[in-house]
């Protein structure tokens, strides 16, 4: 299928770009106006005990208005509130704001309205010292997004009264500030982070064109995603958070993506591979990983909606639209335009300063910008990745992997510790930063007016058979929780109903307004310490009704515990889910059962320490004035975000470095092979784009919100982690250790992987070669070149050759009636060149090996007839020193991937060099074919001294890839 889509978006790549950006565009437009349908609401379990409560006494008192917004005023130096010319200016700025916004503001209560009030509730909003007093401000709206919106309209009036001097607190103000520095993060977020990235992805590829290909698609996800939020929108609520997590994940996720489409098409092109090839090559390679970790990061993330929570569910499908959005771009958008660049993608690189006349004639600067070209710009091959730093850091893991699995893993369970201290809160003042003025209003409210909290308990009465509540039945309930102690107020009071249009109060004796519906009844009061809020609801959950009577407790702490505990009780099918999904998939696509299981231990490493990192900066309070915050309870469901984001990031980094595995695996590598080839030539993609999302996620770090701040940290840690300690050095080291035991799956899940058809796919030799007369050309191999070839160095954590048993040992090929053998050629079959085993491929096995995709060497070696006893080495003697070898790969060129290696000799006397097929693979995971062993075909450089019956006899002879699929029965 990839294929096929790789061909259609070259053949129809101007289209292609043409309907995307516009698309892009669109939706970025139409996303526009987002930020006014969003909401702050979803935070609480609609089913939960303190919901119904909450609901109960809205419909029976009218919603709760009175904490809205909490005004308070400060009387100027040497006077106080008692002052009557202050009192009038203060009372007439306020009832002239009320007419100047009669479709916002319902009113104002307070002392000020009824100075010789002898109501203590009423006499209560003035301090002790007469110095500051508090008016309340309700705002209409029937909802909270409403609500909101009013509250922004009239703040800058608010403002003015008192002549500037007055403090805003209350729910509005602090939801306001919450919401406004969501905007503030994203403005930042643009200015700091945007230039970091292109920067690194500049050092990256080494040009400009090629790094600015990633960040157009980062760009284009975000408007994209942006659209099909408010689109979202129209259908359902998206959650004023949503924004900042599409521009985090949105444009983290899709640079990363086209980091890696845009290495792997450059890798194509530098193995000699034509443009349309590349891209078709990308598209099955890299395309197809993209594919598969952007299904991986969505299915983690579907976990979160078991969650009963509205704001997880927003942020849910934000990451769809962000992920899924960025996968479609970078296997259509980018390699249409691929396909248009070609080998231009390299353009505007390093070596464009040398147009500067000052840059190239000066020698210093040009010696530098060559150095720096050859650094940055050149495009390397897979073998010259594979001998570069990071090949070398595997072999330097791999020669010990104990010593660094080890201390790594324990390290790592060390920083799981602090999590002792982990504690859950709610959104409240504290997650601004301590010198944001919202915050210090609500503080210095909370300082002065006690009884008067904006976030009380409340105990709800109902009668169960509609009957009236009597006050002897309110008494009852206060005699039943007097003895519960922590509260502002000895005596819980009855929560107010205010005569305002809309609400269903009826007048009452003495004046008062009272519920129309008595088969309900709220008492209410405050706590004196937040941090005691689920001790005293378990305590008032105790209490036993009396009878023909329902309890209910609510109000703002209740619904947080609520939500905590709601949270607790579906995270194990949450974590189900995200195990099970990942794990299958991952089996589907690497068709091995222990791969899954390392993962996800690997990942609940990494999630576990970076949650203990976490709790130890925010929690418990460390670098809290480096970073300009107060150590808070922590939102639980940015908490379970962090989890499910996080363990969907680690396992993507996870597929990109296991799917080169696999794929070198595919290609005859040994376990240990693999593992070097794999980390090699995806360690400094995957330190890039973790470097990248590193980089974003940094932006927010410097957020005004501690929640902003949690997150952004969180994936930092989780990402820096994953990206180097665990995957460049934890991986291989564990891997190593279980050696083929990684790719061990039962027969009977093997098939159905197998059948499903998601493992690697293996790649042709498409490249074109030289023709000679409408035939592919066979270009000869100089003799004094192959014969200076020098040694590869050896590989000490590859394996030496397994030299086959005696009895086993293979013979020569047996000549033909009248042709020559040439002297030593059984010996140069039988035993492979002695320095075979400092190659970087497999070599022949022994037959009591376990199978793989490698043919093995044939148990019944055909007769030998010019062995003799006297020539038999003793089973003790050193093996003969070889004549000068050269060995080299020569699969890829000559055999279209189905010969592993050619060992060249330069034959006695001169006159050419003589070969030997050391390994020989079948593709596409077949069993190995008895009819098609190693090491019996033999070829020269020249004229053919001998070989099979099908072989080609021609200058430069040696089978051809016909002859070799004929062979396998593929012809």
């Amino acid at each position: 299928m990839f294929a096929w889509w790789g061909r259609t978006v070259y053949r129809y790549r101007y289209i292609v770009i043409g309907v995307t950006v516009a698309l892009c565009l669109l939706g970025g437009v139409f996303g526009m106006s987002l930020g006014k349908h969003v909401t702050q609401s979803g935070f609480y379990d609609e089913g939960s005990q303190s919901v119904k409560a909450s609901v109960l006494g809205d419909q029976t008192y009218g919603r709760d208005r009175t904490s809205h917004v909490v005004a308070t005023f400060t009387a100027p130096n040497g006077q106080t509130v008692n002052d009557a010319a202050w009192r009038d200016k203060v009372v007439g700025e306020l009832n002239k704001f009320k007419t100047d916004h009669p479709d916002q503001v319902v009113g104002w209560a307070g002392w000020l309205a009824a100075p010789d009030s002898t109501n203590p509730l009423i006499k209560g909003m003035v301090s002790e010292d007469k110095k500051h007093t508090f008016v309340s401000i309700p705002l209409k709206g029937d909802d909270d997004d409403t609500i909101l919106n009013n509250y922004k309209a009239i703040a800058p009036g608010l403002q003015k009264l008192n002549g500037g001097a007055v403090e805003l607190a209350g729910l509005e103000p602090i939801a306001n500030a919450l919401t406004g520095t969501i905007a503030t993060d994203q403005r930042r977020m643009e200015v700091l982070a945007v230039p970091l990235v292109a920067v690194v992805l500049f050092l990256v590829f080494g040009g400009a064109v090629a790094a600015g290909l990633p960040a157009i698609v980062g760009g284009l996800s975000i408007a994209g995603s942006l659209g099909i939020l408010r689109l979202v929108a129209v259908f359902g609520p998206v959650h004023f958070f949503a924004q900042p997590v599409v521009s985090l994940i949105g444009l983290g996720i899709a640079i990363d993506y086209g980091l890696f489409v845009v290495s792997r098409f450059r890798e194509e092109i530098a193995e000699g591979y034509d443009t349309e090839a590349a891209v078709r090559r990308t598209v099955m390679t890299a395309g197809r990983t993209v594919t598969f970790s952007a299904v991986l990061i969505i299915a983690s993330s579907a976990s979160l909606l078991v969650l009963p929570q509205g704001f997880v569910h927003s942020l849910t499908y934000a990451i769809f639209a962000a992920v899924g959005l960025a996968a479609l771009l970078s296997i259509t958008f980018l390699p249409a335009c691929l396909g248009i660049l070609g080998r231009h993608v390299d353009a505007l690189g390093v070596r464009t300063a040398f147009r500067v006349p000052f840059l190239r004639n000066w020698k210093w600067s040009r010696a530098y910008l060559n150095w720096l070209a050859d650094r940055l710009q050149k495009t390397k091959t897979r073998e010259e990745v594979e001998a570069g730093f990071w090949g070398k850091l595997v072999n330097w893991v791999m020669k010990r992997p104990l010593a660094f699995a080890i201390p790594i893993a324990v390290g790592m369970i060390l920083l799981v510790i602090p999590l002792g201290n982990l504690s859950f809160g709610g959104m409240s003042e504290k997650y601004l930063p301590p010198n944001n003025s919202v915050r210090l209003a609500q503080e210095h409210f909370d300082k002065q007016f006690p009884g008067y909290r904006t976030e009380q308990l409340t105990m709800v009465i109902q009668s169960t058979n509609g009957s009236k509540v009597t006050d002897q039945q309110v008494a009852d309930i206060r005699n039943r929780i007097a003895g519960i102690n922590g509260f502002t107020d000895k005596q819980w009071q009855e929560r107010p109903c205010p005569a305002i249009a809309g609400n269903p109060c009826v007048a009452g004796p003495n004046g008062t307004t009272v519920p129309k519906d008595g088969s309900v009844r709220v008492i209410q009061n405050g706590l004196v310490n937040k941090n005691d809020a689920a001790k005293k609801i378990a305590e008032l959950r105790a209490v036993n009704p009396p009878k023909g009577l329902n309890l209910y407790v609510g109000g703002t702490p209740a619904l947080e515990q609520d939500s905590i505990h709601s949270l607790f009780d579906k995270a194990p099918l949450m974590l189900v889910l995200l195990l099970g999904a990942t794990m299958l998939l991952m089996f589907l696509a690497f068709g091995s059962v222990v791969l899954p299981v390392k993962a996800a231990v690997m990942s609940a490493l990494t999630l576990g320490s970076t949650m203990g990192i976490l709790t130890w900066i925010f929690v418990d309070g460390h670098l809290s004035g480096v970073l300009n915050f107060t150590p808070t309870p922590l939102m639980v469901v940015v908490i379970a975000l962090v989890v499910a984001v996080g363990f969907g990031l680690a396992t993507d980094y996870e597929v990109f470095l296991v799917s080169r595995m696999v794929e070198a695996r595919e290609r005859g590598m040994s376990t240990a092979e693999a593992i070097r080839i794999g980390t090699a030539t995806t360690g400094r993609l995957i330190t890039a784009a973790a470097l990248v999302l590193a980089v974003v996620a940094g932006s927010f770090v410097f957020s005004d919100l501690v929640l902003m701040k949690y997150l952004a940290f969180g994936l930092m840690a989780a990402l820096l982690l994953d990206a180097t300690v665990v995957r460049m050095f934890l991986v291989p080291s564990v891997m190593k250790l279980l050696g083929d035991d990684c790719w061990w799956a039962p027969r009977w899940a093997r098939r159905l992987q197998n059948k499903i058809g998601l493992g690697e796919i293996d790649l042709p030799d498409e490249r074109k070669r030289p023709t000679l007369n409408g035939r592919p050309a066979r270009p000869p191999v100089a003799a004094s070149l192959v014969a200076a070839t020098p040694r590869p160095p050896h590989d000490p954590t590859h394996p030496a050759a397994l030299e086959p048993s005696r009895a086993t040992r293979p013979g020569p090929a047996e000549p033909k009636p009248g042709t020559e053998v040439p002297a030593g050629a059984a010996s140069r079959a039988a035993v492979p060149p002695a320095d075979a085993a400092n190659t970087t491929r497999l070599q022949t096995r022994q037959p009591t090996e376990a199978k793989t995709t490698r043919l093995s060497v044939p148990n019944a070696a055909p007769a030998n007839p010019a062995h003799h006893p006297a020539h038999e080495r003793p089973a003790n003697a050193a093996p003969p020193a070889p004549a000068r070898v050269a060995v080299f790969t020569a699969g890829v060129d000559l055999f279209r991937g189905r010969v592993g290696l050619v060992s060249l000799r330069p034959r006695e006397g001169g006159g050419g060099f003589d070969g030997v097929v050391l390994v020989v693979r079948t593709v596409g995971g077949q069993r190995d074919r008895p009819g098609f062993p190693a090491g019996r075909w033999y070829w020269r450089c020249g004229r053919p001294r001998g070989g099979g019956p099908r072989q080609r006899r021609r200058s430069g002879g040696g089978l051809s890839a016909q002859d070799l699929l004929r062979r396998e029965g593929r012809l």
